[in-house]
């Protein structure tokens, strides 16, 4: 019983903190003026997340450090949820799981703000 209610609050807060680093892309993606009461808080929430990997290089418009950031994000909440209910995921799984899963919350923050 525990380990469900464990595993919805963990779940919740990665899902909120993968969200947010995945805003942080699009904004810097959008071109976002950095003035935006918005955009500076999602900085300000998402630096100290994102600061190790500022070091990777940017790819055009798209800075690869915060993409990297939320895979790992994303793969090391999925690998813990995973634990928790008694699972114990293979790397390649998890990168593959934690890919296609941070495309997919870009895909619905791009949708719900076109909405």
């Amino acid at each position: 019983m525990q380990a469900n209610l464990i595993f919805y609050v963990l779940n919740t807060a990665i899902s909120v903190i993968v969200a947010l680093v995945c805003l942080r892309f699009l904004l810097q993606l959008a071109q976002a003026n950095f003035y935006n009461p918005i955009s500076q808080g999602v900085n300000r929430f998402t630096a100290p997340l994102t600061s190790p990997f500022n070091s990777l290089p940017t790819i055009g418009p798209f800075n690869t450090g915060i993409l990297v950031s939320a895979i790992i994000l994303q793969a090391l909440g999925a690998g813990t949820c995973m634990f928790l209910l008694g699972g114990v995921p293979g790397i390649g799984q998890l990168i593959i799981w934690s890919i296609l899963s941070v495309f997919g919350v870009m895909i619905n923050l791009v949708f719900y703000a076109l909405l």
